[in-house]
C-alpha cells in the first residue's frame, strides 16, 4: 500500500552567527540560507508515513540544494514518534528524534533531541540541543507553532526559540 497522502510547497529562511574561534571575545560569521521547497508525504501503512523534501536555496556563498526526510510512526496529527534529518548545503545539516503527544487538546506538543552543525559551524560540529514545541490550530487551515530550546554548540549552552505558521489549502 503506497498512497500519496500530501503534497506541500513552501519557503523558509535560516540565519545565524557562528564563532570563528573558541575565544568568547572572538569574531563571528553570519551564515544563512533562503530557500523554496517541494514536499511529498507517503502513507505506506495506516500508522507509518514517509516525508521527502527537496528544495533550492541561496546562501552567503552560492546556490544550494536542500533535502529533508522524516519517518513518522503513528499519526502526524496525533501521538507519534518521528525520526529524520535535513541538509542545507553550505549552511549545514541536522538529525533528530521527536516524540509528539496530543493529551491536552487543542494543543499538540512535542519534545525533540537534535544533533546539528547549523548554521555552518567553523570550530566544532558537535551541536546538540533539546526542544519543546506547541502547535495550535487557530482556524480550519491555519496553525501556529512555538518552540523553546536549550543546547550547546561552539561553546556554552544557551536558550533558543522560534515561532512558525502554516496554511493548508
Amino acid at each position: 500500500l503506497r498512497v500519496l497522502h500530501e503534497v506541500a510547497f513552501g519557503f523558509g529562511s535560516i540565519t545565524g552567527r557562528t564563532p570563528t574561534m573558541s575565544d568568547p571575545s572572538g569574531d563571528d560569521v553570519l551564515r544563512g540560507e533562503r530557500y523554496g521547497f517541494g514536499q511529498v508525504r507517503l502513507r505506506v501503512h495506516p500508522s507509518v508515513f514517509i516525508d521527502g523534501r527537496i528544495g533550492l536555496g541561496v546562501s552567503q556563498d552560492s546556490f544550494d540544494t536542500t533535502l529533508r526526510s522524516v519517518f513518522t510512526f503513528g499519526k502526524p496529527w496525533r501521538s507519534c514518534v518521528q525520526i529524520g534529518g535535513e541538509y542545507f548545503g553550505d549552511v549545514g545539516s541536522s538529525a533528530f528524534v521527536r516524540l509528539q503527544w496530543d493529551t491536552a487538546p487543542p494543543l499538540l506538543m512535542g519534545a525533540s533531541i537534535v544533533r546539528t552543525d547549523l548554521p555552518g559551524v567553523l570550530i566544532d560540529p558537535a551541536g546538540l540541543y533539546i526542544a519543546y514545541d506547541v502547535s495550535y490550530q487557530v482556524a480550519a487551515r491555519f496553525t501556529m507553532k512555538a518552540q523553546l530550546s536549550y543546547g550547546a554548540r561552539d561553546g556554552a549552552a544557551h536558550f533558543g526559540g522560534g515561532l512558525g505558521t502554516a496554511v493548508a489549502f
